[in-house]
C-alpha cells in the first residue's frame, strides 16, 4: 500500500486543499499520513470551514459543502486524529509526500519550518513526487538543496498565489 505523508501547522490548513486529496487518495486504497510540529491534533481555518464573517464573499471564499462535509469525515479519521511530529517523519518510510496551504496566520509555523524544509529536500533528493497546493509551494521554495544552495524548485516551473 501506498504511504503518502501529508504536513499540516497546528492551525489553519485550508480545509479543501487538506480534505480533498484525503478524500481522493483514501479513496484509491493509499494511506495517508498527518505529521504536525507537536503531533498533535490539527484543526483547519474556521473561518474557511464555516465563513462568518467574510459577508458577500463568503460564497466564493469560504471552503465548498464537498470540502467541508470532507473535512468533518478526516477529522474522525485515525490518520488525522494521531498525527505524527515533523521531527518524526522520514522520507524513506513514505513513497510521496503533499504540501497543502492555507491563509490563516497559524500557518507561517509550517511554511517556515526548517524541519519540514529538510524533510522536502529529501523528497526531490530521492526524486519522491511532491504535490504543492497553493501556499504549499511556499514550503518547497524555502526548502534550500544544501548541494546547491538553491530551491529544490530551481528550474521547475510551477503556479502559486500572487503576492498582493
Amino acid at each position: 500500500m501506498k504511504k503518502i505523508l501529508i504536513p499540516i501547522p497546528t492551525y489553519g490548513f485550508d480545509p479543501t486543499e487538506v480534505a480533498i486529496p484525503w478524500k481522493l487518495i483514501t479513496a484509491k486504497g493509499m494511506e495517508i499520513v498527518f505529521i504536525t510540529p507537536e503531533g498533535n491534533k490539527a484543526s483547519a481555518d474556521n473561518l474557511m470551514l464555516k465563513g462568518k464573517g467574510l459577508g458577500l464573499w463568503k460564497p466564493m471564499l469560504r471552503a465548498g459543502q464537498d470540502a467541508v462535509k470532507a473535512y468533518w469525515e478526516m477529522e474522525k479519521s485515525e490518520s488525522f486524529c494521531n498525527p505524527l511530529k515533523y521531527v518524526d517523519a522520514q522520507e524513506e518510510d513514505f513513497d510521496a509526500i503533499l504540501l497543502p496551504g492555507g491563509h490563516e496566520k497559524g500557518v507561517k509555523e509550517y511554511l517556515e519550518s526548517e524541519t519540514l524544509q529538510r524533510l522536502v529536500v529529501k523528497f526531490f533528493d530521492a526524486q519522491k513526487p511532491v504535490a504543492a497546493i497553493c501556499h504549499g509551494v511556499v514550503l518547497a521554495a524555502r526548502s534550500i538543496n544544501p548541494e546547491t544552495n538553491k530551491s529544490v524548485i530551481h528550474n521547475y516551473k510551477t503556479t502559486s498565489l500572487l503576492k498582493s
